[in-house]
């Protein structure tokens, strides 16, 4: 049988759809723009902002010229202390003279000059973040009176009498003003659809707290936050991660529970899963034998783990908790060390030890916990004030100086100054220890809000009590004056025994 050849029409129309076909794969581009802004829990996002310490978003956000932007923030804690007029006109002062340097500009020292628990004020005040929406992780919308488990939380968390009264529930969740910024409290329950494009930002701490509130595992607390979010559908302008280890916010043996939802947020297909990928399978069941006490059986569970070459430094710092949990503190210090050699990031593991040795134990078991941590990692800002309070105790007192210093370097003049002045006092350095209460009372009496960041009134009271000694009464009558405005913004703030 002879073969009809293809007319002319044919390969016309062959043509006709290669560059139909063409001009679809040029609309497809515009695929390609809408990933810039993917859609949370459809698309793998990939361009993740990844850091330990959550005040670095403030830096990472001015460097991505974001203004006037929703926020979604999940996290344990506010982010919302205030800071004085002063210093956010020196904030505003500088992101503009960062934005008009020439060549590469470098906006970390915008964060530097923040703190975790106060960035995200700045970020609103500076007009970053116009709108915030807090995604909170205790059950408190199922509760039976979820207003009074608000209120009583805003005020935890040191907001005024005028802001509290700004909030009412609206759809399903607790707005109001926090100096005169909007804020909107949300549970997983009812988290709002907000159509346009988000900035969102994760704290890891929010899965501990989640999980004792739900009185669930913790990688269920993971799946149910990350499933309720993924659900939204949320555009994401910017996406921020931040572990919080540093600081104490997260203990250094749940880092997993980070790797676990940065995986998820890559790669949303986990969340289908039937069961958690191996590495967090065997996490998880250290994790609740931790939580139940059953050192021995999770030493025998992970010990076989924890001898291979290079084993993972969570299954380490769980065989650190279980040699500590048995008595064994001098053991765990071996196992807590390679996890930070193994991972530099896992360092804090080694104070984090140490306090609790500390506690147990005393400054000579738990002295090597902290210094081989900050000799592994010098920058970290974790556990200095309480090694220099025990040093103080113990007579060591250029040792409890050289601690609180690296203190003050993270946090500030205050309450650092105080600390050093007494110390100063006590070895009977009299004009250094002016020196410091000058400096702390300087920073107190022209920042209220100082008190939000770490507070103590006994040291504020020791101070007075050096000047009045020295019949500097008009400087103690600052202090008694700024003891009484404490009360004002920051009535919960009281002594911590000094």
């Amino acid at each position: 049988m002879n073969q009809q050849r293809p007319s002319p029409g044919f390969f016309a129309t062959i043509i006709l759809s290669l560059i139909f076909a063409t001009v679809l794969c040029g609309y497809g581009i515009k695929k390609i723009n809408y990933r810039k802004h993917p859609v949370l829990g459809d698309d793998p996002i990939e361009r993740i902002h990844v850091a330990e310490d959550h005040k670095f978003a403030l830096s990472q956000w001015a460097e991505q010229g974001i203004t006037n932007a929703i926020l979604v923030n999940l996290d344990a804690h506010d982010d919302l202390t205030r800071i004085s007029e002063v210093k956010i006109n020196e904030l505003r002062e500088l992101l503009n003279s960062i934005n008009l340097q020439s060549g590469k500009q470098n906006f970390h020292p915008l964060s530097a000059k923040v703190a975790d628990s106060n960035f995200l004020y700045a970020a609103c005040k500076l007009g970053i973040i116009r709108e915030v929406y807090w995604i909170i992780p205790w059950n408190f919308f199922q509760s039976q009176n979820p207003e009074m488990q608000m209120t009583s939380l805003l005020k935890n968390y040191n907001f005024t009498d005028k802001d509290i009264e700004s909030f009412t529930f609206t759809q399903g969740c607790f707005r109001g003003l926090m100096d005169d910024s909007p804020l909107n409290i949300c549970g997983l329950e009812t988290m709002p659809d907000i159509t346009e494009q988000v900035v969102l930002s994760i704290d890891v701490d929010f899965a501990p707290v989640m999980a004792d509130s739900y009185r669930e595992q913790i990688t269920e607390s993971v799946h149910r936050a990350m499933s309720a979010l993924f659900t939204k559908k949320y555009r994401i302008k910017d996406l921020f991660f931040a572990y919080s280890v540093n600081g104490g916010h997260l203990n250094t043996h749940h880092r997993w529970i980070g790797d676990l939802t940065l995986d998820l947020i890559k790669n949303p297909d986990m969340l289908t899963y039937p069961e958690l990928p191996s590495r967090y399978a065997t996490l998880q069941r250290a994790e609740l034998l931790n939580m139940m006490g059953r050192y021995n059986a999770l030493l025998t569970d992970l010990g076989p783990m924890a001898k291979q070459n290079e084993p993972d430094p969570g299954i380490l710092m769980y065989v650190s908790q279980g040699l500590k949990g048995i008595g064994k503190a001098d053991h765990s210090f071996r196992f807590a060390e390679t996890a930070c050699l193994q991972d530099r990031n896992y360092c804090y593991g080694l104070p984090e030890l140490g306090a609790s040795i500390l506690t147990d134990k005393g400054l000579d078991a738990a002295e090597k916990f902290f210094t081989r941590g900050y000799e592994l990692n010098p920058e970290m800002a974790h556990g200095q004030f309480k090694l220099a309070q025990a040093m103080k105790k113990a007579g060591r007192l250029d040792n409890a100086i050289e601690y609180l210093k690296i203190f003050r370097a993270h946090y500030g003049a205050f309450p650092a100054d105080f600390y050093l002045g007494e110390i100063y006092a006590l070895k009977g350095d009299y004009s250094t220890a002016l020196d410091y209460f000058n400096s702390g009372r300087t920073e107190l009496v022209n920042d209220v809000h100082a008190w939000a960041g770490f507070g103590d009134t006994g040291m504020v009271n020791i101070a007075i009590r050096f000047y009045d000694d020295r019949g500097s009464k008009d400087f103690a009558d600052e202090l008694r004056s700024c003891l009484n405005t404490k009360e004002k913004y920051y009535p919960a703030i009281h002594s911590m025994g000094q």
